[in-house]
This record gives structure tokens, C-alpha cells and sequence, in this order.
């Protein structure tokens, strides 16, 4: 499984949920505190076979701030 196609399809299904204006652009920021929030998630889970499955990271999209932060700035966003 390719965790970035994945990851990046978790970013875009949160950001057509929320009805994001303008195509997706994932802060550095929200990227990486999703990476984070996935890593300490599959921790407990962690051993050779491992793999973090789609919800998993749905998981940790949800929980990265991405889409409160994109509220937040939908102004400036918008008119960039």
C-alpha cells in the first residue's frame, strides 16, 4: 500500500467534506502533525507486518487541525 496516495486521498476527502473553497493545498504544518497523530496510532500496533490501513489515517486528518486551520484562513486562502 503507497501510505502517501493514501494519506493524500484522507486530506482531499476531509477537504471536499468540509467544502473547502479552491483545489487542496495541505499545510506543512497540518501534514505533518497528521504523520505524527499516524505514527504514535500505529505504535501499539507496530511490529514487521504492520501497515497503517486508510482509516487510520482518515484518523489522523481528522484530528491534525487541517480543516479548522483552513476555516480559520478561508479568507486569505481564497484571495491568494
Amino acid at each position: 500500500m503507497d501510505d502517501a496516495h493514501v494519506l493524500w486521498n484522507a486530506f482531499e476527502e476531509a477537504h471536499n467534506k468540509a467544502c473547502l473553497p479552491g483545489r487542496l493545498e495541505i499545510p506543512m504544518e497540518s501534514f505533518v502533525r497528521a504523520v505524527e497523530i499516524g505514527l504514535k496510532e500505529s505504535e501499539l500496533r507496530d511490529d514487521p507486518h504492520y501497515r497503517p490501513g486508510s482509516a487510520m489515517w482518515a484518523h489522523a486528518v481528522r484530528h491534525c487541525g487541517y480543516v479548522q486551520s483552513r476555516h480559520a484562513t478561508g479568507n486569505v486562502l481564497a484571495t491568494a
